[in-house]
Formats: C-alpha cells, sequence, structure tokens
C-alpha cells in the first residue's frame, strides 16, 4: 500500500449556515396601579416582565391621587417611590417623591434614566413606595420603554 492509501480520509461537513439573530425593538408603556393606605410603606411590590423579550427602561412617571370619600378625589398625592431589579440592584438611593414623577406637581415630563436599563425577560421590576399624605393613595407608575424581541432567520 502506498502512504496516501493509509492515510485516512477526514470527512469535512460543510459549517451550519449562521444565525444572525435580528432584533424587532417595540415600543412599550408597562403599568402598574396600587392602592395605599394611609402613612404606609409598602416594600416589595412588583410589575413582571414579559416572557418573550427583554425590557429596556428609559424613563418612569407616577400619579398620585388621594381618596377622601368614596366620591371626592383630589389630585395631590404624596407618595415616593424607589425602584430596583431581580439582582437587587436600586435604580436610585433614596426614594423619589411625586414632584419630579407627576404633571399635576408641575412637571410633564417623565423622570429619565441616565442610562436604559435592562430587565432580563421573565424578570420582574420591584417597587417599593411609602404614602406620605396620610389619606388613601391610588397610585399609578408608567414604565417607558422598549421590549427587544429576538427572533433568527
Amino acid at each position: 500500500m502506498t502512504p496516501s492509501m493509509l492515510r485516512q480520509t477526514r470527512f469535512e461537513r460543510p459549517n451550519p449556515p449562521a444565525f444572525v439573530h435580528q432584533f424587532a425593538d417595540v415600543d412599550e408603556t408597562l403599568v402598574f396601579n396600587y392602592q395605599i393606605q394611609p402613612n404606609a410603606q409598602q416594600v416589595g411590590l412588583q410589575q413582571p416582565v414579559s416572557m418573550e423579550g427583554d425590557f429596556y427602561l428609559f424613563a418612569w412617571q407616577a400619579s398620585s391621587v388621594i381618596q377622601v370619600r368614596p366620591d371626592n378625589q383630589e389630585n395631590a398625592g404624596n407618595v415616593s417611590i424607589r425602584l430596583a431589579d431581580d439582582t437587587g440592584y436600586r435604580l436610585s438611593d433614596d426614594y423619589i417623591g411625586m414632584n419630579f414623577l407627576t404633571s399635576i406637581a408641575g412637571n410633564p415630563w417623565p423622570y429619565t434614566l441616565r442610562l436604559p436599563h435592562m430587565f432580563r425577560a421573565g424578570t420582574k421590576i420591584w417597587i417599593d413606595m411609602q404614602e406620605l399624605s396620610g389619606f388613601l393613595s391610588n397610585v399609578q407608575v408608567c414604565f417607558r420603554g422598549q421590549y427587544r424581541f429576538r427572533g433568527g432567520r
């Protein structure tokens, strides 16, 4: 036998086609509603993020309405809010008051994060609240951002 016949021929298969991940970014506003008792502090409230894609939080805002009686509401609740992610990372060191978050107090713009914060698919946005007005308050928090959905071709 010749040396070329002793050499095994190696079967080389072609590499599979490269799967290129394409992303679809969709603007989304997540809305969280909660009714907090007078002078209460609520820790560990959760807003879930979809299992389908990562959520990039760019800005958030909140409004609070005091409910004096069942038939009477005022537009001046005093609630402070602090946000965190599933890892325990807080988006602010301390609570942020309604003066920075609501258009009722004269601020028409949402509270904008310096850098967008990514919440992985299936995680939660953790919300801590303090009610400071002494009345039953209805709070709505709007998280403005984008979902990034993955897809292959």
